[in-house]
């Protein structure tokens, strides 16, 4: 990887409400999904996680983290690495997201493809207008249950509730 640090700074705007997206950011475990690069995450700890690239491994903290508006976590161990996500709302059902990250250059060069896949994710996730609390999904719908209140009701990979 590239020793030379760059900072980037981008923003998209999703189809999913604020609190939608901030949980999303949050499930640190799926990064892989949308984050080029990126093999594998596991949580360690409330606020510390192991990453690995097909380079290297990294641990890394959360340094930072306010409800439904941001998360602000930085390598400890491996590449050095800090990123900024602050959650905003739109409108009822709309939100951006604003990325501010620090890292080597071949890193950040992907970065703004990562944030359209999570975009992507999110809105295919969450159909537009989504689901009310305790109403039962549809069938493709791959949702864990909600975190904060354990609401929503989940589906699993064979479509079953759970």
């Amino acid at each position: 990887m590239s020793a030379r640090q760059t900072t980037v700074r981008m923003s998209v705007e999703l189809d999913v409400p604020d609190r939608v997206a901030f949980e999303r950011i949050c499930r640190i475990e799926d990064h892989p999904q949308y984050r080029t690069g990126v093999l594998r995450v596991q949580t360690r700890s409330e606020t510390e996680f192991r990453g690995e690239l097909a380079e290297s491994v990294f641990t890394a903290r959360i340094r930072r983290r306010e409800p439904d508006h941001l998360l602000h976590w930085q390598t400890v161990t491996g590449p050095t690495y800090e990123e900024i996500v602050t959650v905003e709302p739109v409108s009822t059902l709309r939100s951006r997201i604003i990325v501010e990250a620090t890292g080597p250059g071949d890193l950040m060069s992907q970065l703004a493809l990562d944030v359209i896949e999570f975009k992507r994710a999110v809105e295919r996730d969450h159909p537009h207008g989504g689901h009310h609390a305790n109403e039962l999904p549809p069938a493709s719908f791959r949702h864990r249950s909600n975190w904060r209140d354990g609401l929503l009701y989940g589906r699993t990979g064979a479509g079953e509730p759970h």
